[in-house]
């Protein structure tokens, strides 16, 4: 008698499983249009194997005038324009350790970007030009979220 309530049981649970939609993640990769990363701007790169040569980046925004105001990522096989919403940066002079924040939307995304510097220029270093961070990118596609490591900088 065991056997038989064994077996609906287990129907039951291979039914649920076969019927439930497995979750589809977002690929997130590197910029696929080389000529997007240029000029002064952010650049970031995966850490780890994701990372690829050393002119792939994963995200890339310009900090030239009004051109700050967009970010660009990969999706799904897709660089995709973001629109910068908000930001935050350090009071006073940036140093190592500081935190800034940036906030990009696009149609059905919504990217989150926290920086962290880990080198900063010299007071006087007329030769020093930009800032390194490790930074931490929450990116939500369609309410789906996935949390990206990455290391860059900003500056010219």
């Amino acid at each position: 008698m065991k056997r038989f309530l064994l077996l609906p049981v287990a129907f039951l649970i291979v039914f649920v499983t076969a019927a439930s939609p497995a979750l589809q993640k977002h690929r997130i990769a590197n910029i696929r249009n080389k000529q997007i990363p240029d000029g002064c701007g952010c650049y970031f790169q995966f850490v780890g194997p994701k990372h690829g040569g050393s002119e792939d980046y994963m995200f890339f925004a310009s900090v030239e005038e009004e051109a700050e105001k967009v970010g660009w990522v990969n999706i799904d096989g897709r660089d995709m324009k973001l629109s910068l919403v908000s930001k935050t940066d350090p009071k006073g002079n940036e140093r190592v350790g500081s935190r800034s924040t940036r906030k990009y939307v696009g149609p059905g995304i919504v990217l989150e970007a926290t920086y962290v510097a880990t080198r900063v220029c010299r007071r006087n270093d007329e030769n020093c030009e930009s800032t390194d961070y490790t930074a931490t990118f929450k990116i939500a596609v369609q309410g789906e979220v996935q949390v990206i490591k990455a290391s860059g900088g900003c500056g010219c």
